[in-house]
């Protein structure tokens, strides 16, 4: 299994995450976070030792259905996300229109779009425009 986020308690119950940054792209980093934030906040007593996720292998595990959905909601609203033009005309030009009316990166309402559709080579340039690794490095 490959990997993309850990989510453990210490010892005195503290809520740890980590992430891999398997993929450098900005709407992978946040939606993994996101996704670890959701476990902490959904399934925090369920877990005793680390919860280890890969993204591409949640199948029908309740859990990670549940946290990849409040995930998504956290990040796009549902009437928003019913509601953006780009999930239906695939374009770059109502993707920027959505983002700017939804306060939402492109990058991150893309990456939502590759994935309901399946089809990962949809918005390509916008997906890899920011280095999430190159941006941590550089802050550091």
């Amino acid at each position: 299994m490959k990997t993309d986020g850990v989510f453990f308690k210490l010892e005195g119950g503290t809520p740890v995450i980590g992430m891999t940054l398997r993929y450098d792209r900005y709407d992978y980093f946040w939606f993994t976070l996101m996704h670890e934030l959701s476990h902490i906040s959904m399934h925090y007593d369920r877990f005793e030792g680390a919860h280890f996720d890969s993204l591409e292998d949640i199948g029908e595990d309740i859990t990670e259905l549940e946290a990849n959905q409040l995930a998504k909601e956290s990040l796009i609203s549902r009437s928003d996300w019913r509601s953006a033009s780009a999930r239906r005309h695939r374009n770059e030009e109502e993707l920027y229109k959505d983002a700017e009316k939804l306060s939402i990166h492109p990058a991150i309402l893309a990456g939502l779009i590759r994935h309901e559709s399946g089809n990962f080579s949809l918005f390509s340039r916008i997906i890899h425009e920011i280095s999430v690794t190159r941006m941590i490095s550089e802050d550091a």
